[in-house]
């Protein structure tokens, strides 16, 4: 092969190598505060079983003595606050141009649910209910005739703030979850064996915002 063959080959290979490598690489932004950040971050969770469980009213299901209080009633409920801390991502930022957030349910009870997800201010004035204040149905989770989990029963729901609303959470301290469970059609052999089941609500958020400068 002549010397001016191997040159033409060289330089062939050589200009792909540095093609592939440059490829694709965008300009740096000029000043930091134009660097966009995108973060998913777990927001809170609850979880509950059944000795956090409590009624209203008189019992309303005819039951055997020797069953649990709560199971005599048709309804059941439970509820929880737990604390979040939202202000980081609004100091840290100019600008949010995007926030949403996505709702995880695991339900293991032999039974359907309606849940409810709310932020509150430190005075407990609620600043956002999540699907129009209206609950989130979840099914009743599948159970073994031993009383054994089988499948979890899951429900997902993705929330997306629009820009008027995103304003609305810069005070919010407080996660609510609210809990209804409908007894009514449940099994009744299958009572003996709800300290064995728990309910699962996790909430995450997913933030794209302008950094702020240093």
């Amino acid at each position: 092969m002549s010397i001016k063959r191997v040159v033409f080959y060289i330089f062939v290979l050589g200009s792909s190598f540095l093609t592939s490598c440059f490829s694709g690489i965008e300009p740096l932004p000029n000043k930091i505060k134009d660097l966009s950040i995108s973060l998913s971050v777990p927001v809170g969770t609850g979880e509950f079983s059944i000795n956090s469980a409590y009624f209203v009213g008189l019992p309303n299901i005819n039951l055997p003595e020797n069953v649990p209080e709560w199971a005599k009633h048709d309804t059941i409920f439970f509820t929880d606050t737990v604390p979040v801390d939202l202000s980081k991502i609004y100091e840290k930022s100019t600008t949010i141009t995007y926030l949403a957030f996505k709702i995880n349910v695991w339900n293991e009870y032999p039974a359907g649910c309606a849940v409810q997800v709310k932020f509150t201010d430190a005075a407990g004035d609620i600043l956002y209910s999540f699907w129009d204040n209206k609950p989130l149905m979840i099914p009743k989770g599948d159970i073994f005739a031993s009383g054994k989990v089988f499948r979890p029963s899951y429900k997902g729901s993705v929330v997306t703030f629009d820009q008027s609303q995103i304003e609305t959470l810069r005070t919010a301290e407080n996660l609510i979850f609210l809990i209804k469970i409908g007894l009514k059609n449940t099994p009744l052999w299958s009572i003996s064996y709800f300290d064995n089941y728990k309910f699962t609500c996790q909430v995450g958020a997913r933030v794209d915002f302008v950094l702020n400068n240093p």
